[in-house]
Parts: C-alpha cells; structure tokens; sequence
C-alpha cells in the first residue's frame, strides 16, 4: 500500500516547509524502514508547480509503507515542526494496487 499526504502553505513560507517536510520524512526512515528488513523506496516531496492565490499545495508520497507507518508519521509530524507552517490539516490517503 502507497500513502500520499497533501497540504497547503503559503509562498512565503515555502523554504520552512520543504526543510521541516525533510526533517520529518527523514524522522520516518530512521524510525520506520531504517529498523526494517524490507527495501525501501525513497520519500518523495513534491509541490504543485504554480501557486493559487498565494498558496502552494505539497505531496508526501511513501511507497510500500509497512503497517505501522500511520503512527511513526503521526510522531514525526510532531517532531519536525511542520504545523506551524501549514494551512489546515495534512490530509492522508492510502492507496493500494488495483489487482490485489
């Protein structure tokens, strides 16, 4: 199963974001995969490539995430600092290959 995570923040805040969404997709992989005996694809942070009305929207995509993924990633949000520099709530979903 895949997860992608989406939020918005503003332009100006664009820097803090991408520094605290690293430190907290680096949080994951040393607290998820990096005990784990599975290969791990590497985090990806994207973001829209143009703004609307001032905001950019931003994409966590993890790939294969194990069972316990929901809780170390609920940790590191905490722990990077992320919050203070989005707008409303991170929103996750879960996708899984269509012919399982």
């Amino acid at each position: 199963m895949d997860c992608y995570i989406y939020y918005k923040a503003h332009v100006q805040n664009a820097r803090q974001v991408q520094v605290s969404a690293q430190r907290l997709q680096h949080y994951v992989v040393e607290n998820l995969w990096a005990s784990s005996d599975f290969a791990m694809t590497p985090p990806l942070l994207q973001r829209r490539p143009e703004p609307t009305d001032g905001v950019h929207t931003w994409m966590e995509v993890y790939k294969d995430i194990p069972a316990q993924f929901e809780q170390v990633a609920s940790d590191a949000e905490i722990a990077s600092g992320i919050l203070e520099y989005i707008i409303g709530d991170r929103r996750i979903e879960y996708f899984m290959n269509a012919d399982e």
